[in-house]
């Protein structure tokens, strides 16, 4: 996967096609993660932010193979304006921005009027850096979507964004000490 740095906003990294076979490849299975590496989190002295002061975060769809492409993705937590569908913490889309330079975005809103949510993630952030971690890895579930190929079509032809519910959100704190040998931590415990 190309996770290097890349000089432009968009050089080497956006999907042209919103068709493209890791746009389906993000939406087919029952569980997707987002690869975080920006977290945006606001605070102010007024009761209720305004809705461009939402937390964000900014990364890519992690894929377990190696890809030279990417799906750009962003996480937002939205307030009490933005109601879940019953039984889901909130839902995700697919969407092209970028003008002339378009690429695919996958968007995550999760509904989280008193901030824990965004707290734990800004937690997570934290020892992340200090770890000196590259991503924030956030694994999010939802209900499998049943007509793919026609949800695909849809999407090509832009009359859908493939929203659907989300229902669970799993995001690890870890923290490893930067100075700390690998062979110290990185080994498994057998239960």
């Amino acid at each position: 996967m190309a996770f290097g740095k890349s000089k432009a906003p968009t050089a080497g990294a956006p999907v042209s096609d919103i068709t493209e076979w890791m746009v389906k490849s993000a939406l087919q299975q029952e569980w997707f993660t987002l690869a975080l590496s920006r977290f945006q989190n606001p605070f102010s002295t007024e009761h209720e932010l305004g809705r461009w002061d939402r937390p964000l975060a900014t990364g890519l769809v992690h894929f377990e193979t190696g890809t030279d492409r990417v799906i750009r993705a962003d996480l937002t937590f939205t307030g009490h304006e933005d109601e879940p569908r019953p039984g889901a913490i909130g839902g995700a889309f697919v969407h092209e921005t970028g003008g002339e330079n378009s690429h695919v975005v996958f968007s995550v809103q999760i509904h989280d009027p008193r901030g824990k949510l965004a707290s734990e993630l800004q937690a997570a952030f934290d020892s992340a850096a200090l770890s000196k971690s590259r991503f924030v890895h956030v694994a999010f579930k939802r209900p499998k979507i049943e007509d793919l190929p026609a949800v695909m079509t849809a999407l090509g032809g832009g009359r859908d964004n493939a929203f659907h519910p989300v229902t669970q959100m799993f995001i690890r704190r870890e923290t490893i000490l930067p100075e700390a040998p690998t062979w110290a931590w990185a080994w498994k415990r057998d239960l």
